[in-house]
């Protein structure tokens, strides 16, 4: 059995979805299930059954009425995703401490039944959690020997303001998690008129680097067939930093 993770207000993520549910139902498999992490947990219910003398049981049920025990299910596709707390539907009339309160339960309850599943992940969960930080991201290539960006992650208006003096025009700025309203303007250049604004920078730390040009983009995509790095050319492109070191191609079996 194998499971995809989904969510279909991401266009991109649902594509995805559907391609692979496409080349899984092409080459033979009909136990493909799609999890839409929106229908939780007003739609969909999970169980987690323990008992000291028999067997432990894990249980979805989806919006459907499909039943999935995890026991059965070899492999899981997990695309990158926003917290997925932010995916929960919750009734608009529910107070927002209550609000806080089940967001914050259902989040640990489901992703302790990802944690206590035995299938192969794609992406494993903890380590993209992990991978996700982008403070960590720059500590580990550094520790590599990989070029990285100036960088000044801050929550300080003087120390933000000194360190635009330091490269003007050349900054850009960045959130720590994308989120569906700015994932598409993750990275900007801060303009002139935006430096008026420096002191809402107390509110909370903003990560701001120098600029760098880089010849290629690289990205990953994943299919049925081996993993591949691909690249474009671009005259200018703003990013953080880039990994040029050759690639090998992997397949992860689905089955």
């Amino acid at each position: 059995m194998i499971l995809i993770i989904s969510y279909p207000k991401n266009s991109h993520t649902y594509r995805q979805t559907q391609i692979l549910v496409r080349e899984l139902t092409r080459i033979g498999r009909q136990d493909v299930y799609i999890v839409d992490l929106s229908q939780f947990p007003m739609r969909m219910n999970l169980s987690m059954s323990y008992v000291s003398s028999g067997e432990t049981r894990y249980r979805l049920q989806l919006a459907d009425g499909s039943q999935i025990p995890m026991e059965e299910v070899s492999a899981v596709w997990w695309h990158h995703f926003l917290p997925f707390a932010e995916r929960f539907e919750f009734p608009k009339a529910l107070q927002p401490i209550h609000r806080r309160f089940a967001i914050r339960e259902a989040e640990t309850a489901l992703r302790g039944l990802w944690l206590a599943s035995n299938a192969l992940w794609i992406n494993d969960v903890q380590c993209e959690e992990a991978a996700s930080h982008k403070p960590w991201q720059l500590a580990l290539a550094h520790e590599l020997g990989l070029t990285i960006p100036d960088t000044l992650i801050t929550n300080s208006p003087e120390e933000a303001r000194q360190y635009w003096s330091k490269y003007p025009g050349e900054i850009v700025y960045k959130a720590f998690h994308s989120t569906d309203t700015n994932s598409r303007l993750e990275t900007r250049l801060l303009k002139s008129e935006e430096e008026a604004l420096a002191a809402s920078i107390q509110l909370t730390p903003v990560i701001f680097q120098r600029s760098m040009t880089c010849a290629l983009r690289l990205w990953e995509s994943t299919s049925l067939q081996p993993r591949f790095i691909h690249n474009r050319r671009s005259i200018r492109l703003m990013c953080a930093w880039i990994l040029t070191s050759p690639v090998i191609p992997t397949r992860y079996p689905l089955i």
